[in-house]
């Protein structure tokens, strides 16, 4: 953003505002390109079978991480484990999807509350692109007044990715998501009722894009995490929903408040921000450091493994599979397991020699650390 004001900033006046848009327009094209050299998940190509591209993920990450991949992982081991479970695990998802809208019932707990923090905190910010134009009447002796209120808006946005980068490994999410719209709460309140020094108002206008960025990281990441894989994209579509609806009339609501005053609206729009900390108090689920929910049947899984890097360490699963505080806290790990009805076996474990299980549904499984 701060990148844009200043191009807005030099050309504006002299080129006009199409050129504007056509040079933003073209600085996105590096990234598109990018995308058809974006990697899928190791998840995604073994649900597609494509099991020597997801043994080179493991390759990749293992260089990056400077340590080589266990001898066990290998195209053989994980199409001779997986192809049984990712068979029946298709059917059962063709299954499923019929009824992704019943099984909702079990996650609205959850949902209820979370799309509307989403819908409150997006109504909110519409307050932010209001700021330049109203602060700029507020202060007419200031010269290009807006650019350097939208340019304080996008250094906000650098200092607050380098905030969440610092400090998304250690916070709690719900702690995260409540920080972020009090941040904004008290950042809106001052902003719309300030008449001082208009330095301090830009210093404010940083610290409130701070808040957007904490609340966005704490939405974008807490939403996928805590609904079960079965109800996970259809969940997290529903909060988008209603993220995308709210800016559609906020802005009218906007116009009409200043109408009559601009403080009139600062405190509707805090209360509001205000209002989405209130639904957080109705989340019980605290994700930070847990196991992503395979199935609404595994909400109380303590043992299962954890996510995250709070212990130095990330865990991406098919499906959550037991294993030792040890095995789970010191690397990152990959977890495959399936299951087919079968005599009793062998299973392969990295940590020793083949053991046989005593299980009538023997478990294949493979774990590569990393």
């Amino acid at each position: 953003p701060a990148q844009r004001v200043l191009l807005a900033w030099a050309i504006m006046d002299t080129l006009g505002w199409a050129w504007v848009v056509r040079i933003v327009s073209l600085s996105g094209l590096p990234a598109c390109i990018a995308l058809f050299y974006i990697p899928g998940s190791v998840r995604f190509y073994i649900m597609k079978k494509d099991y020597r591209a997801a043994h080179s993920i493991v390759e990749r990450i293992a260089k990056v991480n400077r340590v080589p991949v266990p001898d066990f992982y290998t195209v053989e081991a994980l199409q001779g484990n997986c192809d049984g479970f990712i068979s029946d695990a298709t059917l059962v998802s063709k299954r499923l999807s019929c009824t992704s809208f019943t099984q909702l019932r079990s996650v609205a707990s959850s949902l209820v509350p979370l799309a509307g923090v989403w819908f409150l905190n997006s109504f909110a910010l519409s307050i932010v692109t209001f700021y330049p134009l109203e602060l700029e009447k507020r202060y007419p002796e200031v010269d290009d007044s807006k650019y350097k209120i939208a340019f304080a808006l996008g250094l906000g946005g650098i200092l607050g990715s380098i905030v969440v980068l610092a400090m998304s490994f250690k916070i709690r999410r719900l702690t995260e998501l409540r920080a972020g719209l009090a941040i904004l709460a008290v950042c809106t309140l001052l902003v719309s009722h300030l008449h001082g020094m208009f330095s301090l108002v830009c210093v404010i206008l940083v610290i409130s894009h701070v808040g957007m960025s904490i609340i966005f990281h704490g939405l974008y990441t807490y939403t996928p995490e805590v609904f079960p894989t079965r109800v996970r994209v259809t969940s997290f579509s529903i909060c988008q929903l209603f993220h995308r609806f709210a800016p559609v009339f906020s802005p009218y609501a906007v116009t009409s408040l200043s109408a009559v005053s601009f403080e009139l609206t600062g405190l509707v729009y805090s209360a509001i921000f205000v209002a989405g900390i209130g639904a957080t108090m109705l989340l019980t689920r605290e994700t930070f450091g847990k196991a992503l929910v395979e199935d609404s049947e595994s909400d109380t899984d303590s043992d299962s493994p954890r996510i995250g890097k709070a212990g130095g360490y990330t865990t991406v699963e098919l499906d959550p599979i037991k294993r030792t505080s040890s095995e789970v806290d010191t690397s990152t790990s990959i977890a495959l397991e399936s299951s087919v009805v079968e005599p009793p076996s062998e299973t392969l474990s990295p940590n020793g020699p083949p053991r046989v299980t005593s299980s009538g549904k023997p478990s294949y499984s493979a774990v590569a650390t990393v």
